[in-house]
Order: C-alpha cells, then structure tokens, then sequence
C-alpha cells in the first residue's frame, strides 16, 4: 500500500509529516525520508546516509511519469 499524492497536496503531506517528527524534505522534484539507525548501520548500506551527526537509511521518492509520488506506507507516520 502507499499514499498517493498529486502537486495540489504533497506540500501539505510534507508540512504534516514534519510536524509529526518525520524527517522528510525537498531535493528538487524528490521527496526524501531519512531515518536515523539504531545501530550506526546505515554508513555501509547502499541506502545509507549522514544528515545532523547521525548514520540512517534515506528513501527517495521521485515523481512519476502520471505527475503523483507514491509513498510506501513504511514512510509515513500517523497522528
């Protein structure tokens, strides 16, 4: 399952998820997720990266073709 969001409203699905504690932001036309490791594994994993002093796991969700991001469930946090 995924949450599917078009250019009227993935701005406001950012804004929440933040407010939420989520760590996603812009990078260009990509939406990106970082979640930090609990174990420091994410500096030899492919999907590993470094953001504010902490080793973790990035998900980049790029626009589709249709103009909607589709972002896995896994990604999103609820109130």
């Amino acid at each position: 399952m995924s949450v599917v969001l078009d250019y009227n409203n993935v701005d406001k699905f950012v804004d929440e998820q933040k407010a939420l504690g989520n760590d996603v932001r812009w990078e260009e036309w990509n939406l990106i997720f970082f979640r930090k490791s609990k174990n420091h594994s994410g500096w030899s994993k492919r999907e590993g990266a470094y953001r504010d002093g902490n080793w973790g796991f990035q998900t980049r969700i790029a626009v589709g073709t249709d103009g909607k991001w589709r972002v896995p469930n896994r990604n999103v946090k609820h109130s």
